[in-house]
C-alpha cells in the first residue's frame, strides 16, 4: 500500500493557482504515491456563489486530464465540509497513509475536518500547501470577468448590477486617489464603505466653495442628493473599498450624467 493525498475543492473555474496546489500536494506523497481529488458538487457551489459556472462533470473531466492528477472523486459534501471525501477514501480505498493537504490560510484550528479525523492514525494534515497567494481565486477571476475592471487615475470601479431605478457600483480608490469634484442631474447616490477608509466632501452651493467633509464609516452609509456637489478621496495608506448606489430613472442612468468643477482642483 502506498501513500495518497487528497486535496478538494471547487474548481471553477481552474486556475494557475490550483495547478501550483495540486503539483505540491504530489510531492507531499512523494514516490510512487498518488494524488487524488475530491471535486465538490454543483449544489456547494450553488450554496457557496449562486451557480456554478462549470458543471461537475466537466471540472471533474478536466481536473483528471492533469498528469499530476491520478484520481478525481466526487463526495458528499452536504455539510460544506470534505469530511465526506475522507470517509470515502478510508472506507472505499487501501492505503498506508492519507494526507488530506490544505491550501490557502487553512490551518487545524479552522480546519473542520481535523476535529472529524485527528484521531486516525492513518490520517495526516498539511497545511499551506501551494502556498498562500490567492491572486488567481476563481471568485476573483469571475468577477472580473462578469463585472471587468474600468480603470481610472484614483483606483477603479465596476458595475455590479443594473435593476429597476438603481445601479450598484464598486469603487476603489487608491491610496492618495480623489475622484473630480462633480454632481448629477439625474440620479442621488448613496456611498457605502466596505473596507479602508474614506472621506467625502459635499457642498450645496451653487459652485463648490468650503465643503463639508464627511468621514465615511462601515455600516453608516452616506446619501448624496441628485444635484449636489461631491468628491471622494483617499487620504490613507491602504485601498478604500466603496459599494455605491445609484438611484433614478433607469433610462438616465449613465455614466454621461456628471458635471464636473475644473476651475477649484483642490476643493
Amino acid at each position: 500500500m502506498s501513500t495518497f493525498v487528497l486535496v478538494t475543492g471547487g474548481f471553477d473555474p481552474l486556475h494557475s493557482g490550483h495547478i501550483a496546489y495540486f503539483k505540491a500536494a504530489k510531492q507531499l506523497a512523494k514516490y510512487g504515491g498518488k494524488l487524488w481529488v475530491g471535486v465538490n458538487s454543483d449544489q456547494w457551489l450553488q450554496r457557496k456563489k449562486g451557480k456554478p459556472f462549470m458543471p461537475f462533470r466537466e471540472r471533474s473531466q478536466i481536473v483528471q486530464e492533469l498528469s499530476c492528477v491520478d484520481r478525481t472523486i466526487s463526495f458528499d459534501d452536504s455539510d460544506n465540509t470534505a469530511n465526506g471525501a475522507i470517509l470515502k477514501m478510508v472506507t472505499s480505498y487501501n492505503f498506508s497513509k492519507l494526507i488530506f493537504a490544505n491550501g490557502g490560510d487553512r490551518v487545524a484550528g479552522n480546519c473542520p475536518e481535523h476535529n472529524n479525523w485527528k484521531h486516525d492514525k492513518r490520517i495526516e494534515f498539511a497545511y499551506g500547501v501551494g502556498g498562500e497567494n490567492k491572486a488567481n481565486s476563481s471568485s476573483w477571476i469571475l468577477k472580473d470577468w462578469t463585472a471587468p475592471k474600468v480603470p481610472r487615475d484614483w483606483g477603479h470601479y465596476r458595475n455590479l448590477y443594473n435593476g429597476d431605478g438603481f445601479r450598484v457600483k464598486e469603487l476603489v480608490i487608491d491610496p492618495g486617489g480623489k475622484l473630480s469634484m462633480q454632481k448629477h442631474e439625474h440620479r442621488s447616490e448613496t456611498w457605502n464603505l466596505v473596507s479602508g477608509q474614506a472621506k467625502i466632501k459635499i457642498s450645496n452651493r451653487q459652485i463648490p466653495v468650503d465643503p463639508a467633509i464627511y468621514t465615511l464609516q462601515v455600516q453608516n452609509p452616506i446619501d448624496i442628493p441628485n444635484d449636489v456637489w461631491h468628491r471622494g478621496f483617499n487620504d490613507s495608506n491602504e485601498p478604500a473599498h466603496i459599494i455605491e448606489i445609484w438611484k433614478g430613472p433607469s433610462h438616465l442612468l449613465s455614466e454621461q450624467d456628471i458635471r464636473r468643477w475644473d476651475p477649484l482642483p483642490n476643493n
